[in-house]
């Protein structure tokens, strides 16, 4: 099997494993494959390297999720994912983008995001209520992060990479817990976007030299600045 087509196993509701071979063909899972099923945990053949959208919609019993050779995860892939925990990836990950929605209203409790990561795409991690710590290897090329990325996620410390050029509104919204925003003194960050760090507990901030300007409401309600 080098294929499993769109909404192959959608809505099995007793599926609760999924195993490969190890030397499996498989190639490719659509969208949609394995939405709304009761898996527990998921490993990816090494020959698949992408989560296609919505491909784990609403699996409410998947708990862990390792991504091998994954280089993209498409939008929703993981969404309303309510017990996901746990997501690995290999210590040499070419993880190269994170689409929109792929972790939103999940449990996820950290995530260290892997290095060659370049954008982290709008509500990715939004309303990860359980989501406690967010770290970005050593050497990290991401570039960007999206709208509401982060939004409603329960960090106390952020540290932001260096060749993070862009953080778009509401970025850290709504994160209450969140006490420090920490930026490196390469940072490459120019403009702070509207809401980004509204509602949050900060208590102090360093702005990076060659920010050129603050949007308005950037830290509206910020009542500990």
């Amino acid at each position: 099997v080098e294929v499993i087509g769109e909404s192959a196993f959608s809505n099995c509701s007793s599926l609760v494993n999924a195993n490969f071979h190890s030397q499996s063909k498989l190639k490719r899972i659509d969208k949609y494959a394995f939405s709304n099923t009761s898996l527990v945990t998921f490993s990816f053949p090494k020959d698949v390297t992408e989560v296609s959208n919505s491909t784990f919609f609403e699996c409410n019993k998947l708990q862990k999720v390792e991504c091998n050779n994954i280089i993209h995860i498409d939008s929703y892939a993981f969404s309303y994912c309510r017990n996901l925990t746990s997501i690995e990836f290999s210590s040499d990950s070419n993880l190269s983008l994170i689409c929109q929605c792929a972790f939103s209203q999940s449990s996820l409790q950290r995530i260290t995001v892997p290095s060659h990561v370049k954008h982290i795409e709008d509500n990715s991690f939004s309303h990860c209520r359980q989501l406690e710590s967010i770290e970005f290897m050593k050497n990290s090329e991401l570039k960007s992060i999206g709208k509401s990325a982060f939004l409603s996620c329960s960090i106390e410390e952020i540290s932001i990479p260096s060749h993070v050029a862009q953080i778009e509104e509401n970025a850290f919204s709504l994160c209450a817990k969140l006490k420090r925003v920490n930026f490196g003194i390469d940072s490459q960050l120019r403009i702070i976007k509207k809401y980004t760090f509204s509602d949050t507990s900060i208590e102090e901030i360093t702005i990076p030299s060659k920010v050129t300007q603050i949007c308005q409401f950037a830290f509206f309600r910020c009542s500990k600045l």
